[in-house]
């Protein structure tokens, strides 16, 4: 870490006086152009009061004597190329031969558009960059206070840019020395007052222990000080903010196995619930075999039966027992109590053993009761969770049946189908239909809220399809009631099945 700071520290300074330098020496030439172009207007100034001197009525470029003047004027200076006089009509150059023909079109622009024209032309390198290689300045002649045309300089800047040059090199190696001090002493200060406090604090970072007290040191006048200062307070915080957690995750834990404890005390009521109102559908079922027991008792007392009826009417008065024995067995396979557990079972024979526990009070009620779908899925979780799910679908079916008042007319249909999904999931579809008074819109949203029902008092306790729906998502499926008033009600149950 340290070489790359250092690393970044002399890049960064480095580029900043390289930039400072590029900067100079762009300032620094311009300058010199700025100072060369004014020493041209000095020249032109003379050029004027010697024209004013020697004016004659007429025309400039036939006055005797004109190119000597100009000669004159720039003669022993290497850098003028050519000094041209317009007059409006013809141009008189310093030069014998016209070298620069955009000279003489700029005096003309110049002297036609009456103000001061400067001309940057050609490329050359300068100092660190390219620059002009000339530069051609022409303003207007007033003599006598009327213009009588324009004059028009050319100077070569490479011999300028070459002066620059040796001059910038003493600036170079000053630069350089600054650069050189510069870096050593900021990275002396930097290492003593940033690196090593930095290291320190790291070092300590890493061997951060929950031991308390203070765990970094600093002057308290330094900004690093004040750092050490604030990382003490803040690891302070941490601990007493790491305590807290783990009190709320203690309480957490407490409270999530209270809401399980309770949510099981709540499947239990509503087990026992169904279980009273199976009870009560049993009550029937039991009189009727009971009632024909006692008549083949009855019978069996008969002195004068023969031995082949009194073994028909035992075998009879059996029968019916049996039948007793087989309704009583299912209620109290049902009301066991047993803790809940993951299996593997067949949701056939769930939907069978419901099915058939409601067969005998289905049929007294006139109500149909079919099964479709041959699924014989296997699938791995709660089965009593489960079948307790199917035993509320069909109790809250049979209800919704006798409140329509269809004596005769009412029809249960639980369906099973399997399906796939896109992502190639497979999923198993349970749904419950029937043809009672279905369910009014504003309820629907309502329906898995504990303890809402829209059954008369006495006949629901308000927790089945709540219990229900909290079972079937605890297997990672989903549950759902759809219907209309009058229309009759489906639930849908849907499960994943798991490999």
């Amino acid at each position: 870490m340290t070489l790359s700071i250092v690393g970044t520290f002399l890049l960064v300074l480095s580029g900043a006086l390289l930039l400072g330098i590029l900067v100079v020496a762009i300032f620094w030439q311009n300058s010199l152009i700025q100072a060369e172009a004014e020493r041209i207007r000095l020249l032109m100034g003379r050029v004027e009061l010697n024209l004013a001197d020697t004016y004659e009525h007429g025309a400039l470029a036939a006055s005797p004597g004109l190119r000597d003047l100009l000669r004159g004027e720039v003669a022993g200076d290497a850098e003028f190329l050519d000094l041209v006089l317009f007059d409006g009509a013809s141009a008189v150059h310093s030069s014998e031969r016209v070298l620069l023909p955009s000279v003489e079109q700029v005096v003309r622009n110049s002297s036609f558009r009456g103000h001061e024209t400067i001309v940057l032309q050609g490329l050359s390198w300068a100092v660190l960059t390219p620059g002009r290689q000339m530069m051609i300045v022409a303003r207007p002649v007033v003599l006598g206070g009327v213009k009588k045309g324009a004059l028009a300089a050319a100077v070569d800047l490479r011999p300028l840019y070459k002066k620059l040059r040796g001059d910038f090199r003493l600036v170079g190696l000053y630069l350089l020395l600054n650069i050189v001090v510069f870096s050593v002493v900021g990275l002396y200060r930097m290492i003593s007052l940033v690196l090593r406090p930095i290291e320190r604090m790291v070092t300590i970072s890493e061997s951060y222990s929950v031991t308390g007290g203070t765990y970094f040191s600093g002057g308290s006048g330094s900004e690093f000080g004040r750092l050490s200062m604030a990382l003490n307070s803040m690891l302070l915080r941490i601990e007493m903010d790491r305590n807290e957690l783990r009190r709320i995750v203690q309480s957490l834990a407490e409270t999530n196995d209270e809401l399980r404890r309770v949510q099981n005390e709540v499947v239990r009521a509503e087990k026992f619930a169904a279980v009273g109102r199976l009870s009560a559908g049993l009550a029937h079922e039991i009189g009727n075999p009971l009632g024909i027991v006692h008549g083949y008792v009855e019978l069996l007392r008969q002195p004068d039966l023969s031995s082949d009826d009194r073994r028909q009417f035992a075998e009879r008065a059996l029968s019916e027992l049996n039948r007793i024995d087989r309704l009583i067995r299912r209620l109290l396979d049902f009301t066991r109590s047993q803790p809940r557990q993951n299996e593997a079972f067949v949701l056939r024979e769930i939907v069978r053993e419901v099915t058939d526990m409601f067969a005998d009070q289905v049929r007294r009620a006139g109500i149909e009761l079919v099964v479709e779908g041959d699924c014989h899925t296997m699938l791995m979780g709660d089965r009593d969770g489960l079948k307790q799910v199917l035993i509320n679908c069909v109790l809250n079916s049979i209800d919704a049946i006798e409140m329509s008042g269809k004596r005769g007319g009412g029809k249960i249909c639980v369906q099973i189908v399997e399906k796939k999904t896109s992502d190639d999931d497979r999923w198993v579809t349970i749904s419950v239909s029937d043809n009672g008074v279905g369910i009014d819109v504003a309820d629907k949203s309502l329906l898995f809220e504990p303890f809402f029902t829209t059954k008369e008092p006495g006949r629901g306790t308000g927790l089945g399809l709540s219990v229900s729906h909290t079972i079937v998502e605890a297997h990672g499926g989903r549950m759902n009631i759809d219907g209309t008033v009058g229309n009759g009600a489906t639930v849908t149950i849907e499960l994943p099945i798991k490999n």
